[in-house]
């Protein structure tokens, strides 16, 4: 509990917890049997911003305990800045598995899965297009990389 920041949700009843707050309680209840594998289904659908980020940290976090994290989502940005791997998947097959970026880049795969290109993505080629960046650069993974290079100056 101390380390999701819900102690004071210890004596509240589950009915009486924001939509957010019941996911933390869903993950330390997970946290409490020390798995090796979570599996995570939409884990920021419905939440403010704020705990969109305390989730996503959480899932970071996980990750660097080396828990294994499996998650269905449909935030393709979110999926390409963090994934090692992302499966699109379409009518409940396999359309495309690989590395974020390779799946990331393939349109039509993403059209078909009704995602489009990350924004991150979308922003760095328009930026290579107009001249504004080098079309040397490897793409970013985040707005964060993207904003280094802008602030590097990497123009042509």
């Amino acid at each position: 509990m101390d380390q999701l920041g819900i102690t004071g949700y210890r004596q509240r009843p589950v009915h009486a917890l924001s939509g957010g707050q019941k996911k933390l309680v869903s993950i330390a209840d997970i946290l409490v049997m020390h798995p090796e594998v979570i599996i995570l289904d939409e884990p920021s659908a419905a939440l403010d911003p704020k705990h969109t980020l305390t989730v996503n940290g959480l899932v970071d976090q996980f990750t660097k305990q080396g828990i294994t994290v499996l998650m269905a989502t449909h935030d393709i940005d979110y999926a390409y800045e963090w994934a090692d791997e992302i499966v699109l998947m379409d009518d409940g097959s396999i359309l495309k598995q690989g590395n974020p970026l390779d799946i990331c880049t393939d349109i039509e795969a993403l059209e078909k899965s009704n995602l489009r290109v990350p924004t991150v993505l979308r922003l760095f080629y328009k930026l290579q297009e107009s001249g504004i960046l080098l079309g040397t650069l490897s793409p970013p993974r985040s707005m964060k990389e993207l904003e280094q290079y802008i602030e590097e100056r990497v123009y042509k």
